[in-house]
């Protein structure tokens, strides 16, 4: 196939063809209509011009080419003009047998997931190298081969709970990079939504993906909200965390989770999260962004003055407006900042060592001497690492603090005193 015709290659609807047929017809009407004296000078003139070819873009051509659509048409009409459908059409010369037999599995398997999320998998999976067949390819097979028509859409129901804080719908949004420390740094934002208020009760931008941060903000919106019932969230590794159920279990919260790859269960989050998008980072100049608190202070300030005190069609009235109104009809439950940090609380073991010293991260926090060779347990909440806690038989008995090894050296354990100032002989 030479490279005229294989830019006329490319699969397309009745619709597109003809679009594009029309397009090309109005560029050489002039000339079947004998409003042109010289062709070839029209050709010349209009080849110029940059034109928007409908569902193509923005395109130059050359004066032969107009003359080549002009010859088509006297010759065969009006189809002369359509693009070409594809011979291989529903066929891909990159995909093999192998990999369309998988691609077909996950769609059976997963006939909610979108495009994106089979081909992540397929990534993970070995079955797609990434410099090899893009997420584009993978979109246009499956819908080509008509894959998605063959599963039934899962029945859904419009539902909203009846009083704040009968449930928070959690998520996880991508975010865009920010340059932080002269190189740039991917960022997440995680939240949680209010079910019946639509206020965003737990939020936070974090340069990581993992339970520590999720509890974070998990912990920030209790402080601010109250105790939620339920929170309801996907079934990824970041919120099927032992730990997080844990947690729920000790605040008696119901950790929910949906259906493996349903995003439209929670379809409110994910609202949210494309509002986010388009009319909070879609204004942010990212250059004037330096570190993830000045992303997280911007960000507090579009909620407060824009989503938060915006009509939302979906409960009739602004988020700030029913949250204000249900606070006079719901009873809200708080804890004490000593009850919070109870329930975060995480568990680890060490073992003491010889120095009276155990390594947590990589930072070596001292204890007394009598825990020397021991196997000691130690707690610490979630977003507190340096409350570092010693238990026996779930009784705090001593705090850990860092060590400062110059302020040891002047009283070293082998009892010899290090000073300016020497004792006198006798």
């Amino acid at each position: 196939m030479n490279k005229k015709n294989k830019k006329e290659v490319i699969f397309m609807d009745d619709d597109k063809r003809n679009a594009i047929a029309i397009f090309k017809y109005g560029l050489i009407a002039p000339v079947l209509s004998g409003n042109v004296k010289v062709q070839m000078e029209y050709f010349r003139q209009i080849a110029k011009k940059e034109y928007n070819v409908p569902f193509i873009g923005l395109r130059k051509y050359k004066s032969r080419t107009f003359k080549s659509w002009l010859r088509r048409y006297r010759r065969n009409g009006f189809d002369a003009l359509m693009p070409k459908k594809r011979i291989d059409k529903g066929l891909s010369r990159k995909i093999d047998d192998r990999l369309a037999c998988r691609i077909r599995e996950m769609v059976d398997k997963y006939p909610t997931m979108s495009c994106a999320g089979i081909y992540r998998i397929l990534v993970a999976q070995g079955n797609i190298r990434t410099n090899g067949i893009t997420e584009g390819t993978l979109r246009n097979y499956i819908k080509v081969n008509a894959l998605k028509e063959k599963s039934t859409p899962m029945p859904r129901k419009k539902f909203e709970k009846e009083h704040l804080n009968d449930l928070w719908i959690a998520d996880c949004m991508h975010g865009p990079y920010i340059k932080c420390d002269f190189k740039k740094r991917k960022t997440f934002l995680i939240a949680a939504i209010d079910d019946f208020t639509r206020m965003l009760t737990a939020r936070g931008w974090f340069f990581n993906e993992n339970s520590i941060c999720l509890e974070i903000v998990i912990k920030e919106a209790i402080r601010r909200f109250g105790m939620p019932h339920a929170l309801y969230c996907d079934n990824g590794s970041l919120f099927s965390t032992s730990h997080l159920q844990l947690t729920c279990a000790r605040l008696g919260i119901a950790l929910i989770h949906s259906k493996p790859y349903d995003s439209p269960s929670r379809g409110k989050i994910e609202r949210f999260f494309r509002t986010v998008r388009q009319k909070f980072l879609s204004s942010l100049d990212l250059t004037e962004i330096y570190d993830i608190k000045q992303l997280n202070e911007r960000f507090e300030r579009w909620l407060e003055k824009e989503y938060h005190k915006h009509f939302h069609y979906g409960i009739g009235t602004t988020p700030m407006d029913r949250f204000i109104h249900a606070l006079k009809n719901t009873k809200i439950k708080r804890l004490t900042e000593q009850e919070l940090d109870m329930a975060f609380q995480i568990t680890i073991y060490r073992k003491v060592k010889n120095d009276s010293t155990v390594s947590i991260n990589n930072i070596l926090y001292e204890c007394s001497p009598e825990f020397i060779g021991k196997k000691v347990q130690i707690r610490y909440p979630s977003d507190k690492p340096e409350d570092m806690t010693i238990y026996e038989d779930d009784i705090p008995v001593e705090k850990l603090k860092t060590i400062n090894i110059h302020e040891n050296a002047s009283v070293p354990a082998w009892g010899i005193r290090f000073s300016k100032e020497e004792d006198n002989d006798d």
